[in-house]
């Protein structure tokens, strides 16, 4: 990644999960690796799915929530 790119995307990281623009420039290292726990706590991620056909509304659900505008 070229040097303008990294600074684009490290302030926007920056800006956006509320950690400073040197820890993520330090922490974007190849070596750098975390759990999904911290991923949560670093603030990258909002959730993990564990399950991904719990996170999408059943066929019904949805049924139910386009009723009214059909």
């Amino acid at each position: 990644m070229d040097e303008h790119a990294a600074k684009s995307s490290f302030g926007y990281l920056s800006y956006h999960i509320g950690q400073s623009f040197e820890k993520i420039n330090q922490n974007t290292d190849r070596g750098f690796f975390i759990s999904t726990k911290e991923a949560k706590e670093y603030r990258f991620t909002d959730g993990v799915i564990l399950n991904p056909l719990k996170a999408f509304p059943s066929p019904a659900a949805i049924a139910d929530r386009i009723k009214g505008f059909l």
